[in-house]
């Protein structure tokens, strides 16, 4: 019998893309296809992996993707844990946006959800949700984020014009607004952080996914909006109405935690 949904996870490799396979397919009723560079395994008949993948490819993407197997599945879901974070002590000028940043962000999405749009179209009845990773701090417009920040922004804007773009279809979009998850680039990029807060990836998983696969009253509520979803762990005493703006106190905090100026 066929699954009722099937997922598109991107970024295979990496944790957290993973993490959604797996908790994906330890439910029962999915269907999950991994996208990535490398090859990647899952002991089950319900994981297929699609390897050498350039998403930042065009052709090579929507090959890729076109070569998909479905079926009558209720519903398709896009999963892109993929995305390049960039700490900039220049802010780029005006409106400027590093272009790898953005690639990275929003190219590889967009590259990935034409021919996603197309399949869907031909399976008829089949909704569809969208899912992007932004962050807890793209609200207060950091300075030292900014390319970060502005690709994810411009990336919700691809996810309401598709939904706008498409009225035909039944889609759901969700940004899911993260604090800092508990993974080796992060570690990489933060070794002095106290990590004690963050989130793990079995806690990001567990957390998003009624969001993600909701039942299908939800789907028809929500069908048409792009919903935002804060994600993180609580710290007693944090107060972010106070942090974030003080950009002074995040700078030097960052830099405590990126070693930055650490002799």
């Amino acid at each position: 019998m066929e699954k009722s949904n099937l997922a598109i996870v991107t970024g295979i490799n990496g944790a957290v893309g993973m993490g959604y396979a797996k908790a994906m397919i330890e439910r029962g009723d999915s269907r999950v296809v991994g996208i990535g560079r490398r090859e990647a395994h899952i002991d089950s008949k319900d994981f297929e992996n699609i390897s050498q993948v350039d998403l930042l490819d065009e052709e090579n993407t929507r090959n890729a993707v076109e070569g998909i197997r479905h079926g009558a599945h209720k519903r398709v879901v896009l999963i892109h844990p993929i995305g390049k974070f960039k700490w900039e002590e220049e802010p780029p000028k005006g409106d400027e946006i590093d272009q790898e940043v953005f690639a990275s962000n929003v190219t590889t999405f967009t590259n990935v959800l034409d021919p996603v749009l197309a399949m869907v179209r031909r399976m008829q009845n089949a909704s569809l949700g969208l899912v992007m990773f932004g962050s807890v701090a793209d609200k207060w417009n950091l300075p030292f984020i900014q390319s970060y920040t502005r690709s994810n922004n411009a990336l919700r804007k691809v996810l309401e014009d598709t939904i706008r773009g498409n009225p035909d279809l039944r889609i759901t979009a969700t940004s899911l607004d993260l604090g800092t998850i508990d993974v080796g680039s992060e570690r990489n990029l933060r070794p002095y952080a106290d990590r004690k807060f963050w989130l793990t990836v079995e806690d990001l998983v567990a957390k998003s996914m009624p969001f993600i696969l909701p039942d299908n009253e939800d789907v028809e509520q929500d069908s048409g909006v792009l919903r935002r979803v804060e994600i993180f762990k609580p710290k007693p005493g944090f107060d972010p109405s106070r942090y974030y703006p003080n950009h002074g106190l995040v700078q030097r905090v960052l830099h405590e935690e990126m070693g930055i100026n650490k002799e």
